[in-house]
């Protein structure tokens, strides 16, 4: 095939022949322009229908919306209420372990609404590096709470083991279970973080 010669866009047939094309159907290109073209922008122009926040990528933005209110209303003042409760205070005091774990949770829990706050800024501005930063959040997320919870095992095992325990290491698992994978393979989220 000669470099620049016309070519019909979808049996890549030259001039001479595309008259074997059906009638209408023949959209002459530049030999040069499709070969240029990656084959994973062709992929994308196929998918652009898939483009903007929707499917699946809801569930994500209601998450990342709310994952910041539900730490600082919710998780957040319960540890900082027992750290400073004079009730609590005599036990603390003999489980010095526990006391460091509470402070724990609360620095990481700050960390965590930090970064859903720049996660949401990835998010809603369609950045590239958005799936990449939300995948090693939920990493992240469920490595503290299994150490979290190894700790407060070795400290007080018949708490450890508790039901709220089981359900908060399932509320880490079962987001990187689902979404990691997601984020990972799909169209829609390929198509629609490229800035």
């Amino acid at each position: 095939m000669l470099e620049g010669a016309p070519v019909c866009s979808q049996c890549a047939q030259t001039d001479s022949r595309a008259e074997i094309c059906p009638p209408g159907q023949f959209e002459p290109a530049l030999a040069t322009e499709k070969a240029a073209a990656p084959f994973s922008d062709m992929l994308l122009d196929a998918d652009r229908h898939l483009e903007g926040i929707g499917g699946w990528l809801i569930l994500i933005a209601i998450g990342l919306v709310v994952g910041p209110f539900v730490i600082l209303t919710n998780t957040l003042p319960t540890n900082v209420r027992i750290l400073s409760m004079p009730r609590y205070q005599q036990f603390l005091e003999t489980h010095r372990v526990l006391h460091g774990m509470i402070l724990f949770e609360i620095i990481t829990n700050l960390i965590f609404v930090i970064v859903l706050i720049g996660l949401n800024y990835l998010f809603f501005k369609r950045r590239r590096s958005f799936p990449s930063f939300m995948i090693l959040y939920f990493v992240f997320q469920l490595l503290v709470t299994i150490a979290d919870t190894v700790v407060a095992h070795s400290v007080l095992p018949s708490v450890a083991l508790s039901s709220a325990s089981g359900v908060r290491l399932a509320r880490s698992i079962i987001p990187v279970c689902i979404w990691v994978p997601y984020l990972l393979r799909s169209r829609r989220v390929k198509v629609t973080f490229v800035r």
